[in-house]
């Protein structure tokens, strides 16, 4: 997997901005730009690029706003950002959540279960498949079902038959539950604050 590097520091404080007026420290905080202590000054090159994008017209300091004073974002500053994004695409925009494969496999993990099914309902379940199909299973569904299968967190239960045949039937393993509460665990916290509450 390619690693990605953040946005510009320019880029990573405009787009924390908006309308709503943000003072000083809430915006390089938010920006992941504060790397000194909360009662420490501003350091003179987050200085330097508020004045920077004061003066460039991107960020206007206003005294109004729900909060008081603050930061707010102009059109100048919005146009940057669009254009930043149109130039260098998502793949420089960080990441907010899992990546879809990990998403994918995760949505397979739920609807596989210990009880055996046929690859078609599997995909059904998980939503990669519209009910009643009577299509053969596609190369790309064919690969993911073959992935987890060859990481140990589905089983076929009928040995001599094709893995994702018409005829199989495939189960989640151990290791494969495992797998799907440590995806849960990671990325759906707010799944096991629900199921605990009565």
């Amino acid at each position: 997997m390619p690693h990605h590097q953040p946005l510009p520091d320019t880029y990573r404080l405009l787009s924390v901005l908006s309308g709503i007026p943000l003072k000083t420290v809430p915006a390089l905080k938010l920006a992941g730009l504060w790397t000194q202590d909360d009662a420490a000054p501003i350091t003179d090159a987050q200085r330097a690029l508020l004045r920077q994008l004061t003066t460039d017209g991107r960020v206007r300091w206003v005294t109004w706003g729900p909060d008081g004073e603050g930061y707010v974002l102009t059109g100048y500053g919005e146009a940057a950002l669009d254009v930043y994004h149109q130039r260098y695409g998502p793949a420089n925009a960080p990441r907010r959540g899992p990546a879809l494969a990990s998403v994918i496999e995760a949505r397979l993990l739920e609807a596989l279960t210990v009880t055996p099914q046929a690859p078609a309902q599997v995909l059904v379940a998980a939503g990669l498949r519209p009910p009643g199909s009577t299509d053969p299973i596609s190369p790309t569904h064919r690969t993911m079902l073959l992935g987890l299968l060859a990481q140990g967190l589905l089983a076929a239960t009928r040995s001599g038959l094709d893995v994702v045949g018409p005829d199989q039937e495939l189960r989640r393993t151990e290791e494969g539950t495992a797998a799907l509460e440590a995806y849960r665990q990671q990325h759906e916290p707010h799944r096991e604050k629900a199921q605990a509450q009565p």
